[in-house]
């Protein structure tokens, strides 16, 4: 024994034309662009290390800041997002600090962090300690893991003894 029949309004049927057509919609404008956020951050990263030297002598003992950015600019994230150099022997590296916290210690010409993802920007704050005066060629880059990934600072930076 069938129940009774029940029929759909023509204010029913145009309420479900409606939510296919939103969820239609949705479906299209996510596979459209599921490919462009796929694509964006893929590759080998590119990235820059923006800023300057301190263009004032230093002194032997005195710990001194050197203030960056480090920009990825291009391809996927850094990871580990490294900062890469020349600063030994003549300089003592205390502290690197990569997104606001410390970084593994200066270690093989390089300090790491976490993940620096693409197009993202990251403060970066090394703090030396000059050992010796004399005038040294300083060279600084963005790597990941012992390979440079793009452009950096440098300069020469002048150092002078403690008394003078």
């Amino acid at each position: 024994m069938a129940g009774p029949r029940r029929s759909v309004s023509a204010g029913q049927w145009a309420l479900i034309a409606v939510v296919a057509l939103v969820l239609v919609a949705v479906v299209g404008d996510v596979l459209t662009s599921l490919p462009k956020s796929l694509s964006a951050g893929r590759g080998a990263p590119r990235a820059q290390l923006n800023g300057r030297l301190p263009v004032a002598p230093l002194r032997v003992g005195q710990p001194a800041t050197f203030d960056l950015a480090l920009v990825v600019t291009a391809g996927g994230a850094m990871s580990p997002a490294c900062v890469a150099g020349n600063l030994t022997p003549a300089f003592r590296v205390v502290r690197v600090t990569v997104f606001a916290s410390a970084s593994r210690p200066w270690r093989d010409g390089e300090s790491c962090a976490g993940i620096l993802e693409a197009q993202a920007t990251a403060p970066v704050v090394i703090t030396v300690v000059p050992r010796f005066p004399g005038r040294y060629a300083v060279h600084l880059y963005p790597a990941v893991g012992q390979r440079r990934v793009g452009s950096g600072t440098g300069g020469t930076v002048t150092i002078r003894s403690a008394s003078g």
